[in-house]
């Protein structure tokens, strides 16, 4: 059963710096207009934006649900989830694509980017993707976590005495001290090629909350009819179509 693509909507910006009039003939559309918020704030010149983006895809990509993303319209902020390294969780879309979908997750039999569907919806109505240019994200508060990595941490018997240790205590996640380095500081993002040619796949966290203003986020596509309970539904088929049409979303919006 394929995906109800009458319920997909895609964001079609009025005359900005992004490629604008892109049409979908086999979807319905919508006009949304971008998340651009003016501001008072002087932003860095382009010159030194594109050497600190260097080792950055052009575009980062962030799923919320749209209870979540009516949240950051309203405040202007990505606010950080808390994890074993807290920040704004991001990924490449081609990394998504590529290796995401063929990474079984280390906690169940979903893969990498089925989990990512679930955790983004959590237990709210909507599933939507944002693109974030990079050009003017500070790097040095941008950090890659290697999903490989974090699956063999997860079953270790050191991951699982951490959390028979702290049960009690606030969970892990309040007593970080406890971690390796690698899991609670990660790496630097020019490490995030060297997974990638090994089809490896790699999250980018950015460290603190990310400020929407002057940064040309926006959202790009949206799937109004998916919950928690519909997406535990979902074959082989209806993902192969969301991903695809995520995709399609990133490549021409």
């Amino acid at each position: 059963m394929k995906i109800n693509f009458n319920t997909i909507y895609y964001c079609f910006p009025v005359k900005t710096l992004f490629r604008t009039n892109v049409k979908y003939p086999a979807f319905k559309s919508q006009e949304i207009g971008d998340v651009f918020v003016r501001s008072s704030e002087k932003p860095k010149k382009i010159e030194d934006a594109k050497q600190e983006s260097s080792t950055l895809p052009k575009y980062l990509y962030h799923l919320t649900n749209s209870t979540n993303y009516e949240k950051i319209m309203e405040t202007g902020f990505l606010l950080p989830s808390e994890d074993l390294i807290d920040g704004v969780y991001l990924f490449d879309m081609e990394d998504f694509q590529s290796n995401w979908r063929n990474t079984k997750n280390a906690t169940d039999n979903n893969t990498l980017a089925e989990s990512l569907i679930e955790q983004a919806l959590k237990r709210e109505n909507g599933l939507v993707l944002l693109r974030i240019p990079t050009e003017f994200l500070d790097t040095d508060n941008i950090v890659i976590r290697p999903e490989d990595d974090v699956n063999k941490f997860i079953k270790s018997d050191y991951f699982k005495d951490l959390i028979a240790k702290y049960r009690n205590k606030g969970g892990i996640l309040k007593n970080k001290e406890a971690l390796p380095d690698n899991m609670k500081k990660g790496f630097s993002v020019r490490e995030a090629s060297n997974y990638k040619k090994h089809n490896k796949p790699v999250e980018y966290i950015y460290k603190g909350k990310i400020n929407i203003k002057d940064l040309g986020i926006k959202k790009i596509f949206e799937l109004k009819d998916i919950n928690y309970k519909t997406i535990l539904g979902y074959s082989s088929e209806h993902y192969k179509d969301l991903y695809e049409n995520m995709n399609s979303a990133a490549e021409n919006s």
